[in-house]
């Protein structure tokens, strides 16, 4: 059903949810069996350009984090540690949206004694 969904998705043109369906289908291939790492890496990594294309931070963290967590899973822990460090600067930058002072002060940019954060 997934694979038909992307299909209706690049026939349709309709790509709003296209990252997501990719970060589903390759934790879904993870699910079946252990063995479709490769396939499922695939996945998340074309999850991730699709949602950097859009600009979709919320779809690009989630694809971030099942590339992670497979990375960690085996083995490749170098290339998880960079990839979550990425992320938890991109979740700051997009906090920064709601709350900016807070983040300066995060990243020592203003004193706390100054904003009283």
């Amino acid at each position: 059903m997934l694979a038909e969904t992307l299909a209706l998705v690049n026939a349709k043109g309709e790509r709003r949810h296209e990252a997501e369906l990719y970060r589903l289908k390759g934790e879904l291939l993870l699910a079946l069996a252990a063995d479709n790492a490769m396939e499922a890496e695939t996945c998340f990594r074309q999850a991730l350009a699709v949602a950097r294309h859009q600009q979709a931070k919320s779809w690009e963290l989630r694809a971030a984090l099942s590339l992670a967590r497979l990375w960690q899973h085996q083995g490749k822990h170098v290339e998880a540690r960079e990839l979550r460090h990425w992320f938890r600067l991109l979740q700051s930058h997009l906090c920064s949206a709601f709350n900016p002072t807070a983040t300066f002060v995060e990243h020592g940019l203003l004193s706390q004694r100054f904003t009283g954060v």
